[in-house]
């Protein structure tokens, strides 16, 4: 068992769009107990291009699914351009090994989801009810994060309370309940308030 504690951030798609990103990151990261944080982000517009394509064009949702994963690496390369201070991660096994705690982590997700075993129970589905929200929640159970921050554009006027409830007003993706139902921590911030 690893002595590393972890957090796993996804920082959500829309938020590529908010001027001073690395910034606003930055300060929230900052005020933020100490962990290794491992981030993943989300596809934003480049996403919803691929559902636009999947309803033009009657893709079906696996294709769509593997399209979006491969936009997730984009994005997660942009944004390791936009903190240069953290190390772009492309293979699972380097996220298990020792890494300066203070250093953070962006995962590049698509090599590590391709190596999961199609199974029954908490694999995740190939279908537009998986987003980077569960893909979070799964690596973050992996990895026996000690929490799982997710970095959004806006919050609910009343806290959720259960994810299931946060699931059905579409605030997360249908699957995440079953995704980080064995998390000790899930917490949503508003990054642009």
């Amino acid at each position: 068992m690893s002595s590393v504690v972890r957090r796993v951030i996804k920082l959500g798609g829309s938020l590529l769009e908010l001027d001073d990103l690395a910034g606003k990151f930055r300060r929230w990261l900052a005020s933020e107990p100490p962990m290794q944080n491992v981030l993943i982000v989300g596809g934003g517009r480049f996403a919803d291009g691929i559902r636009a394509a999947f309803l033009q064009h009657e893709l079906s949702e696996d294709a769509a699914h593997w399209l979006c994963i491969r936009i997730l690496g984009i994005t997660a390369e942009l944004v390791a351009g936009l903190l240069p201070e953290s190390l772009l991660v492309q293979q699972f096994d380097q996220l298990r090994a020792s890494q300066p705690a203070d250093r953070l982590l962006v995962f590049e997700a698509e090599p590590w989801l391709r190596s999961l075993p199609e199974s029954p129970g908490p694999s995740l589905p190939h279908t537009w009810d998986v987003t980077s929200d569960s893909i979070a929640a799964a690596l973050a159970t992996v990895l026996g994060a000690r929490e799982l921050v997710l970095l959004k554009s806006w919050a609910p006027t009343e806290p959720w309370t259960t994810l299931r409830a946060a699931a059905d007003a579409g605030y997360v993706d249908r699957f995440f309940p079953v995704a980080a139902e064995s998390l000790p921590c899930v917490r949503f911030v508003d990054l642009r308030g």
